[in-house]
């Protein structure tokens, strides 16, 4: 029915570890506020339409996301880097992966947190349209 992703695999258990965890755990009530620090984050660094030139080197990564966990942020940059050298990952397709496989996120939360990231709207709402 949801589709959940073992949360004991190194990449999902270190995005949770940086997004919805905390320093100190994040309590369930805290989710919705990880979540929209996800949003805030992407948003304000590099806005929706831009996406695809919305990538970050490891010093920016390391400076902005790492102090939750240095260990879990290295994991996912080195998981997720975009280019050969392995010295870029796209903040998108970060933000996209730790949202939807969170397995403390709600179908409806994933979804408001991803109309949240990608929509070009201010009111975050997204449409689809025929290719």
């Amino acid at each position: 029915e949801n589709w959940h992703c073992d949360p004991s695999l190194p990449g999902p258990s270190a995005l949770c570890r940086l997004f919805f965890l905390g320093p100190h755990g994040c309590q369930p009530s805290r989710w919705d506020c990880a979540a929209s620090e996800i949003v805030m984050l992407a948003r304000v660094e590099v806005p929706p339409e831009q996406h695809a030139q919305a990538f970050v080197d490891e010093h920016w990564w390391s400076e902005h996301v790492g102090g939750v966990d240095g260990e879990a942020a290295k994991i996912v940059f080195d998981l997720m880097a975009t280019d050969a050298a392995g010295s870029k990952i796209n903040l998108y397709e970060v933000f996209s992966c730790a949202t939807l496989l969170s397995p403390r996120l709600s179908t409806e939360a994933k979804l408001a947190v991803l109309c949240g990231i990608w929509s070009y709207r201010d009111d975050a709402r997204i449409g689809v349209e025929a290719g």
